[in-house]
Parts: C-alpha cells; sequence; structure tokens
C-alpha cells in the first residue's frame, strides 16, 4: 500500500507541477527561441515514451509519467502557437490540419482498441507483452504519419502551384522562413 501512496502523491504532484509550467510557458513563450524548446520538448518526451516499457517498475512508471506532464507544455505551446499562425493565415492548411487531427485521433482511437483486445487475450502482462506492444504501437504511429505525410505533400503541392499562380509565394517563403 506505501507504494500505491507515492505514486499518487508523485502523480498528483507533477500535475500540479505541470500546471505551472503551463502558466510560466504561456507567460515567457516569446522570450525563449520557439524551435529549441519543441526539440527539447520532443526528445525528452521521446526518451521518456522509450524508458517506459524498459523498467516495469510503478514509480519508475509514474516518473516518467511525471516527466512527461511537465515537459509537454514546454513544446506543445510553441507549437500550438505556430500551428494556429499558419492556421488563420492559410486556409488550404486549415483543412490539412484538419485532416491530420482526424488522423491523430483515429490513430489513438485504434491504439486504445488493440490495448483492449490484447488484454482480452493475456490476463498476466509480461515484460515482453509491453515491449511487443509498444513496438507495435511505434510503428503503427510510423505508419500513420507516413499516410498523413504523403497526402499533405500532395495538397502542398497543389496549394503551392495555386499560390505561384496567386503570385504570392514569395511571401510565404518569407513567413517559413
Amino acid at each position: 500500500m506505501k507504494n500505491t501512496a507515492e505514486i499518487g502523491v508523485l502523480v498528483t504532484a507533477s500535475a500540479i507541477f505541470s500546471i505551472f509550467i503551463s502558466y510560466f510557458v504561456g507567460k515567457h513563450v516569446d522570450k525563449f527561441d520557439p524551435k529549441k524548446m519543441i526539440l527539447w520538448g520532443v526528445r525528452t518526451a521521446s526518451i521518456c515514451c522509450f524508458t517506459r516499457p524498459l523498467f516495469l517498475h510503478p514509480i519508475i512508471i509514474a516518473a516518467t509519467d511525471a516527466i512527461n506532464k511537465i515537459v509537454d507544455p514546454i513544446f506543445r505551446i510553441p507549437y500550438d502557437k505556430a500551428r494556429y499562425k499558419l492556421v488563420s493565415e492559410n486556409k488550404e492548411f486549415t483543412r490539412q490540419a484538419t485532416i491530420k487531427q482526424f488522423v491523430q485521433e483515429l490513430y489513438y482511437t485504434a491504439t486504445v482498441i488493440i490495448i483492449l483486445l490484447i488484454t482480452l487475450f493475456y490476463s498476466q502482462p509480461s515484460k515482453e507483452f509491453f515491449i511487443v506492444f509498444f513496438l507495435i504501437s511505434a510503428a503503427s504511429m510510423l505508419f500513420m504519419q507516413k499516410m498523413a505525410s504523403v497526402h499533405f505533400r500532395r495538397r502542398d503541392r497543389k496549394a503551392i502551384l495555386k499560390e505561384e499562380k496567386n503570385g504570392v509565394m514569395e511571401e510565404v517563403l518569407e513567413e517559413a522562413s
């Protein structure tokens, strides 16, 4: 029971700390380089995701989850800010962003269904089960990203050609750099 209490305190503390981090990042997001914040946050979150299946101790899993909750606002807020700017300026991008969000939600739903199905087959999950599960999840996420990126590249070519015809290609390139 002591272990459960420790995990509860850790998760609660990380959630509260995440709220304060979100507030701080939101107030000071313009003072830091967004590219560095996004890169640092994504790398740290990736390390946490790969650490979870390797160590099945509840404290380590809760600690990686806590780190993930703290790191999430550090890269999510600058990313959302940049994405909102692109969406508000480019109507074609709005459609692409909607499709991408749909694909992401579909992926998350499929992952939950796969978890439930695999859990039904295994009454006593083992370390190998978790490793295989995370490998399958990573492979499916890469597959979904590949499908979405192929679709977006086709749409981007059409949008670029349309923008070239309208004579605004220079403005788009200046905004991107």
